[in-house]
């Protein structure tokens, strides 16, 4: 069974998640070679899935962050300093490492029961295989870039 703090867990991992696939959406929009726009255009999809996925274990309906649209205006920013498919992957990048803090955040929690854990760890291993989270268990405050 959930408790209120899963339930607020799950709900800003879902809205993170919303957020970055509206992140790489606009990143693909922007890309001009073709393999690059597939690729984030695929990633996009894969974390509106996450999102939905993330809702059906037990968040509400997801809305989004003010965070998202300050990546997507950094998005057109990057564009008017680098090319755009620079731009596009710095994106992608970006939302992907804020993914990954929050992701974190909520994984050494101690008020997350054992469920909303491991929705966490599973979102973390479709986002970033083979890159282990930040553990007390082993000293790690931050994961090597």
């Amino acid at each position: 069974m959930l408790n209120r703090e899963d339930h607020s867990a799950l709900n800003a991992l879902s809205d993170a998640l919303a957020d970055a696939a509206g992140v790489h959406r606009a990143a693909a929009g922007v890309a001009e070679q073709p393999a690059l726009r597939a690729a984030l255009s695929r990633r996009a999809e894969r974390l509106a899935a996450l999102s939905a996925q993330v809702r059906a274990d037990g968040s509400e309906e997801a809305g989004g962050w003010i965070t998202g649209l300050i990546d997507r205006l950094r998005l057109t920013i990057d564009q008017w300093f680098d090319d755009n498919d620079e731009a596009a992957q710095a994106a992608g990048r970006d939302s992907k490492a804020s993914l990954l803090r929050l992701i974190d955040s909520y994984l050494v929690s101690p008020e997350l029961s054992a469920q909303a854990l491991e929705v966490f760890i599973e979102v973390r291993r479709q986002i970033a295989p083979g890159r282990p989270p930040v553990s007390e268990a082993v000293g790690l405050k931050a994961l090597p870039s």
